[in-house]
């Protein structure tokens, strides 16, 4: 007898006592046995007698009610398949109990339902929903015990049970708990490894309940489900990896609807995007890693490869730097396979020298790119990757405007990448690709995908020549897209301007603008359109200013190792004008102090482009030009928009350029010719007070010299823009009038006219400022005035306000002034019911009186006391009969005009002044006339006698 078979027969009680009804003696026999055949002592011969005699009792107590004699007896039986050299005598029976044990039979619920009836796979179960073990630590024994048998049992052994036992595993990875879970992943992983061609019919099902751990909170858990469908997909070749990867992927075909669907909502995972985005670091490492096995080395790796790619390249992009570069690495491997497998195509591109046409014969070829990209991809990556965008880039295009935010960044940094590998060859690809792009270039919600987008363009300008992308981006910036709109146009203008910066970034030296050369005046007609720089649109003004900043800055900064670049420079004054106007409509939305800033700093780029030694120097340098569009622009009508635009023009060319050209007289005719312009019938009335300003503007920083020129322009649009508003109460002509008032008051003009000047304003606009008496509005009424006032004082101070002179403006014998402005004013004093308006007449009316001559025969009389006793009756004799034709005839009216106005004031500060004025007035008119005048009046004796005594006092004390 054997030391073996002895020893048998020594554990033949304890065999017998597992038998027994109590507990505690089936559970010593158990611990008895498993410390006999744990013995390391014991030799193979001796522990595979033990196996064969102990098995089928052993076994039976897997379904033992004590837990702790079940945790024994899987024990034993995994010191037995680990110490035994066969254990194939014992797997019929162990499998049968496994199965058992896992309820591992009919696992999908299908044996008995026709073929026709079977649901797909994609409602096939994933979970475990009755558990015969309720124990988790058994269950953990059990799945210990499978990856045990795995290990020590040749593949050919599980043949004739491979149905179960693949059951079993797949009973166990599908179990709830984790440990389990990763317990029996490696079973199935190591299983997979060492029999792939066993598991061939099995590796749908077995793939399928990996789905379970690969959702598992656990990252370790995570990754054995990972490292088993790692290996499970090299067993399912050319048949089954198609339905697996449907699965993995969550795809849904569009002609099939199950019928499930129709009675209650499904949801199918996509278990690839849930790993791109997984938590662990280790875990998307990982994950890249067996997407990048499957490329390289399963054997019907091109029927996936548009799948799989995507998820590759989408690494590239990962939070973490580490996990990029090392799928930088993979993709590189797969480039090396690639040109091991395409040989003859590879050699004959490398022996020819054949590049790409943007690296100019591999010069440009080193352009840096943004990490992880730390080189070029090599030339079998690149051509890897052209050979497979086309299956998934139209997704790429829908996920970029998804409401789920990680896919949009994932769509995004994806297509960098694509554009990254496929350089030239997205040629083909721009007109969708531009499509895409506007939608989300300007989205502020979601600044990392708009700068994604911005990176990826700017490397398709870089890429591709200009001739291809030109007609796709300009029709966007007319409005020529089918969802035209403000922010599409901001976004096509953006996208240009990406363009424009990967296009400049890769002219070889001294070749000037290359191919961009013959497009540049096309981008610059689209970017001059109105429609463009008069949008009133912060995002769209602030893209344009980006734009052009990247094309006049870009060119600059290679200007010296570009060599010629006339052909932009040449473009200079359009240049300018498109900055110079865009800053001028960005005036009118309050532009931040920054933006103007970054204006200035363009406007000086386009000084250097133009080798200009100064910003002021290019403002002076297109001066005339820049006056000379604003006058044809006035006559063709402009827009209310168009108008305000060529005000602020206006005003940044006065603040701009220099004082010596803009008082040259041709200069100083052209600014007024356009001023004159801006206050035409057809001008709105609110910017012809911002022309007023304006003019009002230049008198204060030009000085003496724009009056001397114009003189005769300037009263004429003082005359032109009084006229408009005699008649009209709206508030905008109200402003307007009183913005008049204030320019022709400001000592910048009327303290700095010469006598002859003087004259020629009253001759202008006396009788003008006169129709605005009887104005509606009281502001325009006392602003006439006031203004009419300084004028006769200004007169009086030069000398010139003489009434018995022919050369007087207010000469009878020149032009008849007086009369109308001293019954202008009387009227106003009487009709007026606001006692300031009157006392604002009186001023320039006193001036008017003043300038006639005084009688000095009457005021003789007056002294001596000999006209007052007589007053009434007494007829005085003419002193001087030319003095009495020259001057009685306006002063008759004028006088009769007063005493009537001054009878019916009452008492106040008016009448008082009105006594005044009647005491210069009787100082200058012949005492008959004075009598005349004051009895004829329609009021009662008393009143008469009263105003006739106090002018008569007056005038001789005076």
């Amino acid at each position: 007898m054997s030391a073996g078979e002895d020893l048998l027969q020594q554990l033949q009680r304890e065999v017998n006592a597992l038998n027994e009804a109590d507990k505690a003696v089936r559970k010593a026999a158990l611990e008895k046995i498993l410390t006999t055949v744990s013995n390391r002592s014991l030799s193979q011969e001796t522990v595979q007698i033990l196996c064969d005699g102990l098995c089928k009792p052993i076994l039976k107590r897997f379904s033992d009610p004590v837990e702790k004699c079940r945790e024994h007896a899987v024990n034993i039986m995994k010191e037995f398949i680990i110490r035994t050299p066969d254990i194939g005598p014992s797997l019929p029976y162990l499998m049968s109990i496994l199965v058992e044990r896992l309820n591992a039979i009919d696992l999908e619920g299908i044996h008995n339902v026709p073929e026709q009836l079977r649901p797909p796979p994609s409602q096939k179960p994933t979970v475990i929903q009755q558990l015969i073990e309720p124990s988790e630590e058994i269950r953990l024994g059990l799945a210990t015990l499978v990856s045990c048998l795995v290990n020590v049992t040749p593949p050919r052994l599980f043949a004739n049970y491979l149905d179960d036992f693949c059951g079993s595993l797949r009973a166990l990875i599908m179990d709830p708990h984790g440990e389990v879970q990763k317990e029996a992943c490696k079973a199935l992983s190591e299983l997979a490894r060492m029999a792939p061609k066993l598991l061939f019919h099995f590796s749908e099902p077995l793939a399928r309940s990996l789905f379970l751990p690969l959702t598992n909170r656990q990252a370790k858990v995570r990754m054995c489900a990972l490292e088993a469908l790692g290996q499970v997909m090299h067993c399912g070749v050319w048949k089954y990896n198609n339905a697996i990867m449907e699965a993995l992927i969550g795809f849904r075909d569009p002609n099939m609807i199950p019928i499930k669907d129709f009675y209650e909502p499904t949801t199918k995972l996509n278990y690839f995007a849930m790993l791109v985005r997984d938590r662990t670091i280790q875990v998307r490492d990982l994950f890249y890693r067996v997407i990048s096995d499957w490329l390289l080395h399963l054997e019907d790796k091109g029927d996936h490869e548009g799948r799989l790619f995507p998820y590759l390249l989408s690494g590239l992009s990962d939070e973490s730097p580490e996990v990029q570069t090392s799928v930088f690495e993979l993709i590189e491997e797969l480039g090396h396979q690639y040109e091991i497998e395409h040989e003859k195509e590879i050699r004959e591109l490398r022996q020819y020298g054949i590049d790409s046409p943007w690296t100019h014969n591999g010069l440009m070829a080193g352009l840096p790119l943004s990490l992880p990209f730390i080189h070029r991809p090599r030339l079998g990556s690149r051509l890897y990757v052209r050979s497979n965008v086309r299956r998934f880039l139209n997704a790429i295009y829908t996920e970029l405007t998804d409401w789920n935010e990680d896919a949009r960044h994932h769509a995004s940094s994806l297509l960098y990448s694509v554009v990254v590998y496929t350089e030239e060859h997205m040629t083909q690809h721009l007109d969708p690709l531009f499509n895409a792009a506007v939608k989300v270039a300007m989205d502020k919600s979601d600044p990392f995908v708009s700068h994604r987008i911005i990176s990826a363009i700017a490397l398709i300008g870089r890429y591709t020549d200009p001739s291809a992308w030109v007609p796709l981006i300009l029709p966007i910036l007319r409005g020529e897209h089918s969802q035209d709109s403000v922010m599409i146009r901001a976004a096509g203008v953006r996208l240009l301007g990406a363009l424009l910066q990967g296009a400049i970034e890769v002219l070889p030296p001294k070749k000037g603008l290359g191919l961009l050369e013959k497009h540049i005046d096309s981008i610059l007609g689209s970017l001059e359109r109105e429609d463009l720089i008069d949008s009133h649109q912060r995002e769209l003004n602030g893209e344009l200013m980006q734009t052009l900043s990247v094309l006049v800055g870009d060119v600059l900064k290679r200007k010296v190792n570009l060599g010629d670049v006339s052909a932009l420079s040449k473009h200079c004054y359009r240049l300018f004008r498109i900055t110079f106007d865009l800053l001028a409509y960005m005036k009118q939305l309050d532009i931040q102090q920054i933006d103007e800033l970054k204006m200035m700093d363009l406007l000086d780029k386009i000084a250097q482009l133009g080798d200009v030694d100064s910003r002021a120097s290019l403002f002076t340098s297109h001066l005339d030009s820049t006056l000379e569009d604003i006058i044809k622009s006035l006559n063709s009508a402009p827009s209310l928009g168009k108008l305000m635009q060529m005000h602020n023009v206006l005003n940044l060319l006065v603040d701009q350029c220099d004082r010596q050209t803009l008082v040259q007289e041709s200069m100083v005719r052209k600014l007024l010719q356009i001023i004159s312009q801006f206050t035409s019938d057809t001008i709105p009335s609110s910017i012809k007070g911002r022309a007023i300003r304006f003019l009002d503007h230049i008198l204060v920083e030009l000085g003496h010299p724009v009056i001397q020129v114009g003189l005769e322009q300037i009263v004429s649009i003082f005359t032109s823009v009084l006229r408009s508003v005699q008649t009209s109460t709206k508030a905008d002509d109200v402003k307007l009038a009183m913005a008049t008032f204030s320019t022709i008051e400001s000592r910048y003009f009327i303290e700095r006219l010469s006598a002859i000047e003087t004259v020629t304003v009253a001759n202008r606009l006396l009788l003008g400022l006169s129709n605005l008496f009887t104005h509606t509005s009281s502001q325009v009424r006392t602003g006439s005035i006031t203004t009419l006032d300084m004028i006769l004082n200004k007169l009086l101070e030069e000398g010139q306000l003489d009434s018995t002179s022919a050369a007087s403006p207010l000469s009878v014998a020149d032009k008849p002034m007086l009369p109308q402005l001293t019954s202008s004013l009387l009227n106003c004093i009487s009709n007026s019911a606001e006692e300031e308006v009157c006392l604002h007449a009186l001023g320039p009316l006193a001036s008017l009186i003043r300038t006639l001559p005084v009688n000095e025969h009457d005021m003789e009389l007056l002294r001596n006391g000999q006209l007052l006793p007589t007053v009434v009756a007494e007829q005085s004799k003419p002193s001087d009969d030319a003095w009495r034709l020259q001057v009685l005839g306006p002063l008759k009216p004028l006088l009769k005009q007063i005493v009537s106005t001054v009878v019916d004031v009452p008492e106040g500060p008016l009448k008082d002044a009105l006594m005044n004025l009647l005491t210069e007035i009787g100082s200058r008119c012949p005492r008959d006339i004075v009598i005349q005048i004051i009895a004829s009046e329609q009021n009662g004796f008393l009143k008469r006698a009263t105003v006739l005594g106090d002018v008569l006092q007056s005038v001789s004390k005076s």
